[in-house]
């Protein structure tokens, strides 16, 4: 056969296997869907077109006839021609396509240039416009290497990397975790329909006819099966304390790495991350308003106290930069004067933290912190006066299990003192101000300056537009997402009404700015549980957003504008009450390695940081549930396997006795179940044959089978040898079989399996 034409190949075209194509493209929409779920960017809705078409061109380049340098060249011009214009859509502001594309262009060169000179890349078309082509290619090229190389691992390694690492920095909300169950649904189900396939293909070469109830049943079992397996490794518990050793490896090895993450933080600071706080990225650079609150049962911490009572506020990271509907984290100028925590640990308040979450990288404190017993960088306001800081960033990680101390002031702040305060600011801070009360709508002007009617002070405006959002907004624990390209604080103000703190504090430090009121808002956690021996446990659950308003002479105080947090009440101050200042004392910071753990009495606290009781019982249960199994199992094995022989042949025998023909599986099956243990064996030597050369011939003979794969694993010629001669004892003699080691297949097995990824790493 000579070719008609120099661009087709030789070959006839390729099985056009519809289901698998459907599913693969079902499994690369999940993987787009699953982003735009992140909400990082509201463009991140074109990425799911422009995947799709990716998995078109994809399929028609498999099937199609083209040599492989014409398909090369189709695609190139696909990519260059639809790619442009499909991402060119994402500007808004121009009519004209040449315009938009010229638009998209000088926006991707704005932020490399931003990006190369080290600063924060805040324009998030860089990073949509990168994940839209990597989609592109993995869906096209990966389709292509499913239908044409029939290749099920080159088709779901990029896809699998890519979702899973959206899930490891989005992955906490509930709701968001099931597509990656469906995912790997869709994973399972691909895989047997491949399988299939190509056994298929096989037995036509054979002459078999399988007929369409083996495919019918097998494709049943498939998505049964894929379904089993994925719900039953979701409901499985995972103790939280298995991960520690992971976690200490990872904190090694990201030693030394701070510049490649600050380059990191630039390159994506204009995304906006999900509300929910976890993992090693708890307290992120910046985050969005979101439509969730968190709602994680899994601990974060336990606080055991010193000589106070348990604050009710612990602050992590301040934000005071609003931008897009996220707020960005402030930075600050970087110290290690800290306070001396041997010489300052008996005349300050104290309370020891027990880390129980993932590992963080930042302390969270009491408010009003002055000194903790780790080695920590610290972050200090440099525009106004207040020296509390900003941050503690730990020198070293903290783990699941360690414990360190904090000491902290209780300033005595009233309302008299907040009323006398002066309204003149520090000069950048009121530089800072205006620019800010600047670029806010003109509707949020309006709206604090209706709602302070009357109020004179400072703090007096600022408690009306906490008393406001307290009563007049309704608080929810999930909010509906406002319209792509609308401010989600000005939704939740004017529309929508209902929030949870992430809404509430974002819309008071904004109204505050209107009014001219130097305002920024703190994460942290609040409203803890009470545990035994007096501790308090903060979940996912507690944590909260609040606001900070700043006052001349006094600092950075706490407002609560989240109705569903009891309020913070000040004194009114009319007695003689005079207010400590808020500047802490200062010194170094020595021995931090030697209190942690313990406290100044060397007693050690009661160790309550095991596993939490119900996975113990839980995990108790499953290992003896298992064991017993197991056990039972192996004392009744002869029992076992005459009910396993009886009951597939009553099965079969129900079928074939109302004139219905049995599945084919099952008739496998209950075959199999007949064959003596020793010809099972011999199953081994056929398996092995085919990881080692992709097939067995027919009509080789099981002598011929054996010396063959002896030949390939010579290492295990005693053990082949040994089950070939048991299995012909079986067949051929009446004076039955020696028995060969039980463990010979599993060895055979095994040498094959290592000689297979030798093959496949080295050739």
């Amino acid at each position: 056969m000579t070719k008609k034409h120099w661009w087709l190949e030789n070959a006839p075209a390729i099985e056009w296997d519809w289901p698998m194509g459907v599913l693969f493209i079902a499994l690369i929409m999940t993987v787009s869907v699953r982003l735009e779920m992140t909400r990082w960017a509201d463009e991140l809705g074109y990425v799911e077109s422009i995947t799709l078409a990716g998995a078109i061109v994809g399929w028609m380049l498999a099937i199609s006839r083209f040599t492989a340098p014409v398909k090369r060249v189709i695609f190139l011009g696909y990519t260059i021609g639809y790619l442009p214009l499909a991402l060119a859509n994402m500007i808004q502001t121009e009519s004209e396509p040449f315009l938009r594309m010229a638009s998209l262009a000088g926006r991707i060169t704005n932020s490399l240039q931003a990006f190369w000179y080290l600063q924060p890349v805040s324009d998030p078309l860089l990073f949509v416009s990168a994940i839209a082509i990597l989609l592109w290619l993995t869906a096209s090229i990966c389709m292509v290497q499913l239908l044409r190389h029939r290749s099920i691992a080159k088709a779901i390694l990029l896809p699998t990397v890519i979702i899973l690492t959206i899930q490891y920095y989005d992955g906490l909300i509930g709701s968001r975790i099931w597509n990656l169950a469906v995912y790997f649904v869709l994973c399972l189900a691909l895989v047997g329909r491949l399988n299939l396939g190509l056994a298929r293909q096989e037995w036509v070469k054979q002459g078999v006819i399988a007929g369409t109830q083996l495919e019918s049943d097998l494709s049943r079992f498939m998505v049964i099966f894929s379904l089993t397996l994925v719900m039953a490794v979701w409901l499985i518990p995972y103790p939280h304390e298995f991960s520690v050793l992971y976690l200490r490896g990872i904190s090694a090895a990201k030693s030394g790495s701070t510049f490649i993450e600050k380059r990191l933080e630039d390159l994506f600071a204009a995304l906006t991350p999900s509300v929910e706080l976890s993992g090693t990225n708890r307290f992120p650079n910046a985050f969005g308003v979101g439509t969730q609150a968190p709602m994680g049962d899994e601990a974060v911490f336990r606080t055991f106290l010193g000589n106070a009572s348990t604050p009710k506020y612990f602050s992590a990271r301040i934000y005071d930069r609003y931008q897009s509907g996220k707020w960005v984290a402030q930075s600050g100028e970087k110290s290690t004067t800290v306070v001396d925590w041997n010489d300052n640990v008996n005349t300050q308040n104290t309370i020891e933290i027990a880390w129980v979450g993932d590992a963080t990288g930042i302390a969270v404190v009491p408010l009003y912190t002055v000194g903790i017993s780790r080695e920590a960088t610290i972050q200090k306001d440099g525009i106004t006066i207040d020296a509390f800081p900003l941050q503690w960033d730990l020198a070293e990680t903290v783990l699941a299990g360690e414990k360190f101390k904090a000491a902290y002031l209780q300033p005595a702040i009233t309302q008299k003192i907040l009323r006398e305060s002066s309204t003149e600011y520090p000069e950048a801070l009121a530089l800072r101000l205006e620019m800010d009360r600047q670029a806010l709508d003109p509707k949020l002007i309006s709206l604090a300056e209706e709602i302070t009617d009357g109020a004179l002070t400072p703090y007096d405006q600022t408690a009306k537009i906490t008393a406001y959002l307290r009563s007049k907004y309704v608080y929810s624990e999930t909010v509906t997402a406002p319209p792509r390209g609308k401010d989600p604080v000005e939704w939740f103000l004017f529309e929508n009404k209902s929030g949870f703190c992430n809404q509430f504090s974002s819309a008071e430090v904004l109204l505050l700015r209107a009014k001219g009121i130097p305002a920024r808002l703190v994460l942290g956690f609040t409203k803890g549980e009470p545990a035994e021996n007096g501790q308090k446990v903060f979940r996912q659950k507690n944590a909260h957003t609040w606001v900070q308003v700043y006052f001349s002479g006094v600092g950075w105080v706490n407002f609560e504008p989240t109705p569903n947090v009891d309020p913070i009440i000040y004194p009114s101050g009319e007695t003689s009450v005079v207010a400590p200042p808020l500047i802490p004392l200062t010194g170094d910071f020595a021995d931090r390695e030697q209190n942690r753990g313990i406290d100044e009495e060397g007693a050690q606290p009661p160790d309550t940081l095991s596993w939490p009781s119900a996975v113990v019982w839980k995990w108790a249960g499953i290992i003896l549930g298992v064991a017993a199994m197991i056990g039972g199992m192996y004392f009744y094995r002869k029992q076992i396997r005459k009910v396993a022989i009886k009951v597939p042949g009553m099965i079969v025998n129900q079928f074939e006795s109302r004139g219905l023909e049995p599945p084919g599986w099952m008739v496998a099956f209950f075959g199999w179940l007949l064959v003596p243990a020793g010809s099972k064996k011999f199953a081994a030597i056929n398996l092995s044959l085919t990881i080692l050369t992709g097939r067995v011939q027919p009509s080789s003979t099981p002598q011929m089978r054996a010396k063959y794969l002896a030949e390939l694993l010579p290492e295990r010629k005693p053990e082949i040898i040994a089950i070939y001669e048991e299995h012909a004892r079986i067949m051929f003699s009446r004076t039955g079989a020696v028995g060969s080691s039980t463990l010979a297949p599993a060895r055979v097995l095994w040498a094959a399996l290592r000689a297979k990824s030798r093959r496949w790493l080295y050739g």
